[in-house]
């Protein structure tokens, strides 16, 4: 009986270490596998609109002079008033110069309740990019829960529908519990294209400027008068969080979804590159934090190399113990 007892306890503890060193990937694939179920059901309502949209020129303007023409079938019902109540937003926060932008609790803020406007499952789309490998759901407010599940729009900020006067502020984790997440921000380079797919359109923002900032330096993230941005906000350096990753875009209309990843810079984005600059009340020093990276993917693959050799020696084992005592058995057959 202890012998049978020990023979068990050492299964268990090799099988809880193969899980242990397996776990980063298991929670990355089950993360990743809610997320594209989310994206899939979420792209199947945008297809189901625009066959529904008529051709002709009947359309809404987007909120700002300039946007692009929507369909007015696709804008119907739930979605049509979303789209309203956003740019509404848009406007609002933009005319009082975002004065509730101060501190984290406004960044949680859940301004729509999505749901409420026939978004079932809970995101007003997802974010793109090329450079970082990731396609993540994309929710309304930056709660715990909506950050552990994908990115998120800090309360705010402008709602993810483009247009004058917005910058939408999307915060992402720097890696939660074996999923990248923003994790390879630091991948990004200016000409880099980010897309943001909403339920009207897609919408493509090229990175005039990257810096890193102080967690309380608010005014950096304000919209820019007459512009059409969005950006990207993570913890830095990877692990210690002191800092705060700032990736800044720019609306685009020359990109195409699926072909273009990169655009040279144009000459005009030096102009916003240095009115962003000014913006910045610090500039504290950047660390990378490709090297910690580097090492911890390489940790990784070698963890989960560890667990598919314990679970090798753990089933050569009882295989051979099974074996044994089929030749014990065949023996006592024999004598007897």
């Amino acid at each position: 009986m202890p012998r049978r007892i020990i023979k068990l306890i050492s299964i268990l503890l090799f099988l809880s270490g193969a899980c242990i060193l397996a776990y980063p990937w298991a929670r990355d694939s089950y993360i990743s596998s809610q997320n594209n179920r989310l994206i899939e059901e979420f792209d199947n309502m945008r297809l189901a609109g625009e066959e529904s949209a008529q051709t002709d020129d009947d359309g809404v303007k987007n909120a700002s002079e300039g946007g692009e023409t929507l369909p007015s079938d696709f804008l119907q019902g739930g979605f049509s008033e979303l789209y309203t109540d956003m740019a509404a937003y848009n406007r609002e926060i933009f005319e009082n110069g975002q004065t509730g932008l101060h501190d984290a609790w406004d960044y949680e803020q859940e301004t729509f309740s999505l749901e409420d406007y026939g978004l079932e499952n809970g995101i007003a789309g997802y974010l793109e990019s090329d450079a970082m490998g990731i396609c993540l759901p994309l929710y309304i407010g930056a709660s715990s829960e909506h950050l552990a599940e994908g990115a998120a729009v800090l309360g705010q900020t402008s709602m993810p529908i483009g247009g004058e006067n917005t910058n939408c502020v999307i915060a992402g984790h720097r890696g939660w519990q074996g999923a990248p997440m923003f994790r390879d921000i630091e991948e990004l380079k200016e000409g880099d294209i980010i897309w943001i797919t909403n339920p009207w359109e897609r919408l493509a923002y090229r990175v005039v400027r990257i810096t890193v900032i102080t967690p309380d330096d608010i005014d950096a993230v304000k919209i820019v008068e007459g512009q059409d941005m969005l950006t990207l906000f993570t913890c830095h350096p990877y692990t210690d969080n002191y800092q705060r990753y700032v990736v800044y875009c720019t609306r685009t209309h020359d990109a195409v979804y699926g072909e273009t990843t990169y655009e040279e810079p144009p000459e005009a984005d030096s102009g916003l590159n240095s009115l962003l600059d000014e913006k910045q009340r610090e500039h504290p020093e950047f660390v990378s934090s490709s090297d910690r990276i580097s090492r911890e993917k390489i940790l990784s693959v070698a963890g989960l190399g560890g667990a598919a050799i314990l679970v090798v020696i753990l089933v050569i084992y009882i295989l051979l113990s099974v074996k044994k005592k089929k030749g014990r058995r065949s023996k006592r057959r024999r004598v007897s």
